[in-house]
């Protein structure tokens, strides 16, 4: 027999092969297994029962040393990867549990820092860690006490840093576009708001009718190979305001283009 890892490893003698079973200590004093001592058939089928949750056992605390996972984690790993019945599963996660190894109140406040980093919304972290099984009131709890910077200002800061990655819009659907990606990012509908109020689109004002005339050309250039005159006009017409320009800079373009009679 040797011993490794709060386990030991012990090798049966039998009529016609030998055996070896890993067990944990625990069973190992609790079975009073020794040299030389005979076993029943009954005790084997109990130690090897235990060999499989003392294997299952050092594959979780390997997934656990590459990086923190939740109970809820571990326990669909154990259940998807293992043969174990629901009880071993059960008792594995407790010790687990009770030694360190999980830890969903550390988990929640860590991955909330983590995850404001990363400059994403309340909602997005509340749905993101519920989906990893912590509890909503824990979730609540840590984002309470986590005051490294409020929910405005970190939208704020997220958006300011998206919006260059936003180009050759119209200033609607410019703004249109950066509320849907601070929806995603997980800010409430009342934070894009102030954020939106704070954003500084002066230069899109500016450009705006440059952007539309550029629009404008490129819109000409697929659909008059199709069409002329005032149907050409047209589609071109509902084509920019699709895109969201203003109906009076729509008008004021597409009168300074040149158009041939039908």
């Amino acid at each position: 027999m040797h011993a490794k890892n709060d386990a030991v490893e012990c090798l049966f003698t039998g009529k016609e092969d030998n055996l070896k079973v890993t067990v944990s200590i625990e069973t190992f004093l609790k079975k009073g297994l020794r040299r030389d001592k005979v076993i029943s058939e009954e005790t084997l089928q109990e130690l090897m029962l235990d060999e499989k949750v003392v294997k299952a056992y050092q594959a979780c605390i390997r997934k656990l040393t590459l990086r923190d996972r939740t109970r809820k984690e571990m326990y669909d790993y154990l259940t998807q990867e293992t043969e174990l019945p629901i009880k071993q599963i059960n008792e594995l996660i407790e010790v687990m549990e009770q030694r360190g190894y999980i830890d969903d109140l550390r988990y929640v406040n860590s991955a909330v820092m983590n995850l404001r980093t990363l400059l994403q919304g309340r909602k997005k972290i509340v749905r993101s860690l519920m989906q990893k099984g912590i509890p909503y009131e824990m979730i609540e709890k840590a984002l309470t006490e986590d005051i490294t910077d409020d929910e405005v200002n970190l939208a704020q800061r997220w958006a300011e840093k998206t919006l260059p990655s936003i180009k050759d819009k119209s200033l609607r659907l410019k703004k249109q576009l950066m509320r849907q990606k601070l929806h995603a990012q997980g800010f409430e509908s009342s934070i894009s708001d102030l954020v939106m109020q704070r954003l500084n689109f002066a230069d899109d004002e500016r450009q705006e009718l440059d952007r539309l005339r550029k629009t404008a050309a490129k819109a000409r250039k697929r659909y008059e190979t199709k069409s002329t005159g005032s149907k050409l006009r047209n589609q071109i017409y509902r084509y920019l305001g699709s895109q969201g320009y203003q109906a009076e800079d729509i008008y004021l373009v597409l009168n300074e283009m040149e158009w041939k009679d039908d």
